[in-house]
């Protein structure tokens, strides 16, 4: 799951590269697909340790419905009013995704925060090395390949 959590970030920062208008959609769509998954992590985890499941559903919900409340507020500063470049909403949003998916780590399952992380350092790289997209690209492999050892070594 983490791993295809990965993969749709990536695709995302290039939906929104190339078509600006699309990317709106695109990333309001990552916050339920992002949320179902730290809700079914989250879920089993309280189930696990006893606790009660519809807490964690509640503030997963709250969580991932916030996040879709920002990027909804971004886009409105970038296509309503101007404030912020179409370009650069895919960083703004993939940096919102990040910090939402790090702090899922910090308060349900710890390899969110990786993901995170991840997320985070793809937005840094692809800002500070633009006319270089697919290079953003290289901390979402080597995210996946620590993950993959990881999963293999267990």
């Amino acid at each position: 799951a983490m791993v295809f959590l990965l993969l749709l970030s990536a695709v995302g920062i290039g939906v929104t590269d190339w078509q600006p208008e699309w990317g709106f959609n695109y990333w309001l769509s990552m916050a339920p697909i992002f949320g179902v998954t730290c809700l079914a992590t989250g879920w089993s985890a309280a189930r696990s340790q006893g606790q009660s499941p519809s807490r964690v559903i509640v503030s997963q919900v709250l969580h991932w419905l916030g996040l879709a409340a920002a990027l909804w507020i971004m886009f409105l500063f970038s296509m309503e009013t101007g404030r912020i470049n179409n370009a650069d909403m895919g960083l703004v949003s993939l940096v919102l995704l990040a910090l939402a998916t790090f702090l899922v780590g910090v308060h349900v399952d710890w390899r969110f925060c990786i993901v995170g992380v991840v997320l985070g350092c793809t937005a840094l790289l692809v800002a500070v090395v633009e006319q270089f997209l697919w290079l953003g690209l290289v901390p979402v492999f080597i995210g996946l390949g620590v993950y993959g050892y990881w999963r293999l070594r267990r």
